[in-house]
Parts: structure tokens; C-alpha cells; sequence
């Protein structure tokens, strides 16, 4: 690998920037996510009127609620992280295991939504845990990764990883929406060597869960996810290379009796 290295404001940069484009999607959920609750809310509405005096169905909306609260607010199962193995970031044979050049992490929520990520180039893992609680949305994105230059003037970048994932998740609703979904994969950005981004040669998000009904929770474990992605390279650039995890919640509480929703979300590796 040439002797080359990006310097720290290069890094705060990058960072910065992938902060960005995970911020606009949020914003652009969100605005969908206050429109589809106005909807909801006129179904809410047509439903109380039919069930108003019925003690009956206000008795099994309040069961099926309850099985939610219960649920959502138990204790978690405490997954520990893998050991990370190492990763072939090159197909010129460079292996790389941690530790790595950098981690980063992003988050964003609203309402009563909440997420705690991590991210440690040291060893390797990544982690998040998010729950919608009172009503809200959350999103966030973690990620290790490391700077590459080949040597030769074309090149073919491969980046190979297998980390061993612990999962779990849940999506609970009645008349409201819900949303759990997480993501695992790759991203590779080619800059300029005076650090001036050219374009994302590997954007990679391979959909890990998409839970938008009331699917209840599953939880489970794989010794080794494969990720695999590849595209051109050349040593007139230098590339970063990230192996990353995301994931966005949604839900609006459970308060009420007849609509209520939550969801929650969970990896380590």
C-alpha cells in the first residue's frame, strides 16, 4: 500500500458528510411519518365512534395493548459483542483485521424515541439498541472503516467481511403506524489526494429486518453475515472504506387504547 494517509480534518469531513445524507433521509421520514399520523388519526376516530359504549372491545384493545407495554418495557437480553474477524478490504491481498483507521457513529430522533450506538475501530464491533417508548422515531448508523490506496493504476476494490451479528426486534401496532427496520453492508467513497470526494463507488445496504405491522418480536444470532461488494479503483485516489449498520424505528405510544404502536431495535457485532 503507497505511504499516503489523509489527515484528521480530511476524516472530520467525511464523517461530517455521511452525518449529512443519514440527516437528510431522516428529515424526509419524518415529514412522511407526521403525514401518515394525521391519516391515522381520521381512522382512529371512525373506529372510537363505532366502539363508543361497547365495554367489550374496549376490554380486548386494552389486552392486545397491554401485550405491547409488556413487551416493549421487559428486560432486554444482553448480546455481547463478537470478536471481529478480519477483513480482506483489497483485491491486491491487503487483509485488514482491527484495528482500524476510524469509527463513526450518527444518530437522530424525535418525540419520546431514543437510540444508544457505538462504534470501536479498536476492536472491531459495532452496536445499537433503540426503543420508540412514549411515541417517536429514531434513527441511527455506526460504522468502522480504514483508508486504502492501491498501487496499481487500475484496480479492482473488493471488500470482503463476515462479522458475526446478535439481533433483536420488535413491531407492535393497533390502528397506528409502526416501523423496525435495520441494515448491514458496505460503503466505499473515492476521494481525490488532496482529499476532494469524487463519488461512493460501493453504497451497500442489505436490509437485515423490515417490520411495518404488528409482527410481534424475534431475536437471533449468525456466526458470519456475509458481505461482499466490489468496484474500480486507481492510485491517483485514495478510498475509504466502511463496513456499517443502521437501523430507523417508529411509533406513537401507548397511551391510548385504540390507536397505539411501538417498535424496537437491536444488533451487535
Amino acid at each position: 500500500m503507497a505511504d499516503f494517509k489523509p489527515d484528521e480534518e480530511f476524516i472530520k469531513r467525511s464523517k461530517a458528510r455521511l452525518s449529512s445524507i443519514f440527516h437528510e433521509k431522516f428529515k424526509q421520514r419524518e415529514a412522511a411519518r407526521e403525514e401518515k399520523l394525521a391519516e391515522d388519526k381520521v381512522t382512529s376516530k371512525i373506529f372510537r365512534n363505532l366502539a363508543k359504549g361497547d365495554d367489550e372491545i374496549a376490554k380486548v384493545g386494552e389486552k392486545v395493548r397491554q401485550r405491547l407495554v409488556d413487551r416493549l418495557k421487559q428486560p432486554r437480553s444482553k448480546h455481547e459483542n463478537a470478536l471481529a474477524e478480519p477483513r480482506d478490504f483489497g483485491a491486491e491481498n491487503d487483509i485488514s483485521g482491527p484495528p482500524y483507521d476510524w469509527d463513526w457513529t450518527w444518530e437522530a430522533q424525535s418525540g419520546n424515541a431514543t437510540f444508544t450506538v457505538s462504534a470501536d475501530k479498536t476492536t472491531g464491533n459495532i452496536s445499537f439498541a433503540g426503543s420508540t417508548g412514549d411515541g417517536g422515531s429514531a434513527s441511527c448508523a455506526s460504522a468502522v472503516g480504514l483508508f486504502f490506496q492501491p498501487k496499481s493504476t487500475s484496480a479492482l476494490l473488493q471488500v470482503i467481511a463476515s462479522p458475526s451479528l446478535s439481533y433483536e426486534y420488535d413491531a407492535y401496532r393497533f390502528l397506528d403506524a409502526v416501523r423496525s427496520h435495520a441494515f448491514v453492508g458496505v460503503y466505499v467513497g473515492e476521494y481525490t489526494l488532496k482529499g476532494e470526494f469524487v463519488r461512493a463507488v460501493i453504497d451497500q445496504q442489505i436490509s437485515l429486518w423490515e417490520a411495518d405491522s404488528d409482527v410481534g418480536g424475534f431475536s437471533g444470532n449468525n456466526s458470519g453475515f456475509p458481505l461482499f461488494s466490489a468496484g474500480s479503483a486507481d492510485n491517483d485516489h485514495f478510498y475509504e472504506v466502511w463496513v456499517w449498520a443502521g437501523a430507523d424505528i417508529e411509533g406513537s405510544g401507548w397511551d391510548d387504547v385504540f390507536d397505539w404502536s411501538g417498535a424496537y431495535a437491536q444488533l451487535s457485532f
